[in-house]
């Protein structure tokens, strides 16, 4: 599986810029799922072009921010 350590590479983006430049690559948001005390969060993007989604994690708590490949079924 496909995982990209945002926070790592480029510890200057926020969830909210990532989110901004997935959407100038035309990846569309799905969905989202958070649980509440960690402050866990991802959110699914498609893209029409490609056969897979992307996911994004990151954590409130504990400070990262990562890109998942998501196999579609």
């Amino acid at each position: 599986q496909f995982s990209l350590n945002v926070r790592e590479l480029f510890p200057e983006l926020s969830p909210a810029d990532v989110s901004d430049i997935l959407g100038e690559l035309k990846w569309q948001f799905v969905s989202s799922n958070e649980n509440s005390w960690e402050q866990d969060t991802w959110y699914l993007y498609s893209h029409p072009e490609y056969t897979f989604d992307l996911a994004m994690s990151y954590s409130g708590y504990y400070w990262t921010l990562s890109l998942y490949r998501n196999d579609r079924e």
